[in-house]
C-alpha cells in the first residue's frame, strides 16, 4: 500500500525456461540467470510501448450519462469539450519484452477494441480482442461539455501487470454539472480521485489503494485498503449521509461543513451526524481524523 504523496514502482520480469537440464551459473547466457533447480531462466524486463493516440467525439444530450469502462490503463475526465460535445482521446500501450516491439506494436494496432456510442447516453469502452497479452491496455481521456448534468460511471478493471505505478488510476478532475459518480477501480496500485462539486449528491467509490473525493454533497459512501482524504461541501435536509470503510490500515482524513458533529463509536470509528444524515467512518487499525 502507498500513502498520499508517496511514490512506488514495481519492476516486472518475465521468465522463460530455456533448459531442461541443469547447468551452471557460469553457462547461463548474458540475460539468463540460474534457477533454485539449477537451471538457467530468461529474464527480461518489461518495456512500455506507447501506440498512436486515436480521438474521437460524439454529440451529448441534455440530461444524458456518461458511462467509461477499460480493461488496463489510466482513466482522466476533465472539462474543455465544447457544448453539445464529448471528447475521448484512446491512449494505446503494450507493456512487453523489451525487445519485442514488433509483438507489440501488433497488439495495439489489431487487438485492442475501442468503442464510443453516443444517443441518450454516452458510453465509452476499451477492451482485448483476439489472445493478446495482458499487457496490452488503453490509457482514455474523457472531456465533458460544461452543460454535462447526467450521472458519470467508471469502471477501471485493471487487468494488467504491475509494471508501474500510476497506470492504473482513476482521476475525475472535473464533473460540469454531474448528478452522480460513481467510480470503481479493481487495480491493486489503482488510486481514485473525485474532485466534485455541489451539484454531485451521490458519490461512490470502490477502490484499492488511495482515494481522495473532494467538494462533492449529500451522500457519500467510500471502500479501500488504503488512505481516504474526504471534503463533503454541503448536506441537504434530504441527505441520507453513508459510509467510508477502510478495510486495510489505511488512515482517514474527513471534513464536513459546520453544524455537523463526530462522535466516537468504538476505537477505530466514528460517526459524523450533519441534521438527518449519517455518516459511518470505520478502519481497520488506521487513524480517523474529522474537521
Amino acid at each position: 500500500m502507498k500513502h498520499f504523496f508517496g511514490t512506488l514502482a514495481l519492476g516486472l520480469m518475465t521468465f522463460t525456461l530455456v533448459g531442461t537440464s541443469g547447468c551452471k551459473l557460469s553457462d547461463c547466457g548474458p540475460d539468463e540467470q540460474e534457477g533454485s533447480d539449477g537451471m538457467c531462466i530468461q529474464g527480461k524486463s518489461l518495456t512500455k510501448f506507447d501506440g498512436t493516440d486515436v480521438p474521437k467525439s460524439v454529440p451529448y444530450q441534455a440530461g444524458g450519462s456518461v458511462t467509461i469502462s477499460t480493461v488496463y490503463g489510466n482513466v482522466t475526465v476533465e472539462g474543455g469539450a465544447p457544448a453539445g460535445k464529448v471528447e475521448v482521446i484512446f491512449k494505446p500501450f503494450d507493456f512487453e519484452a523489451y525487445d519485442e516491439k514488433e509483438l507489440a506494436t501488433r497488439q495495439m494496432n489489431e487487438n485492442l477494441d475501442l468503442q464510443l456510442h453516443d444517443g441518450a447516453n454516452v458510453d465509452i469502452t476499451a477492451a482485448r480482442k483476439g489472445s493478446p497479452t495482458n499487457g496490452l491496455g488503453t490509457s482514455i481521456t474523457v472531456k465533458l461539455p460544461p452543460e454535462f448534468d447526467g450521472n458519470l460511471t467508471i469502471m477501471n478493471h485493471g487487468d494488467g501487470p504491475l509494471a508501474n505505478d500510476g497506470e492504473f488510476d482513476v482521476g475525475v478532475n472535473a464533473v460540469a454539472k454531474a448528478k452522480t459518480v460513481t467510480v470503481t477501480n479493481k487495480a491493486a496500485l489503482g488510486d481514485c480521485t473525485v474532485n466534485g462539486a455541489a451539484s454531485v449528491l451521490s458519490t461512490g467509490v470502490t477502490c484499492r489503494d488511495d482515494v481522495m473525493v473532494h467538494g462533492v454533497s449529500d451522500d457519500v459512501n467510500i471502500t479501500t485498503e488504503a488512505d481516504v482524504m474526504l471534503s463533503v461541501a454541503q448536506v441537504s435536509p434530504s441527505a441520507k449521509g453513508g459510509k467510508v470503510n477502510v478495510t486495510g490500515s489505511g488512515n482517514i482524513e474527513a471534513t464536513f461543513p459546520a453544524g455537523c458533529t463526530a462522535a466516537d463509536v468504538s476505537t477505530t470509528g466514528k460517526k459524523v451526524t450533519c441534521e438527518a444524515a449519517a455518516y459511518d467512518l470505520t478502519t481497520t487499525s488506521g487513524t480517523i481524523s474529522v474537521k
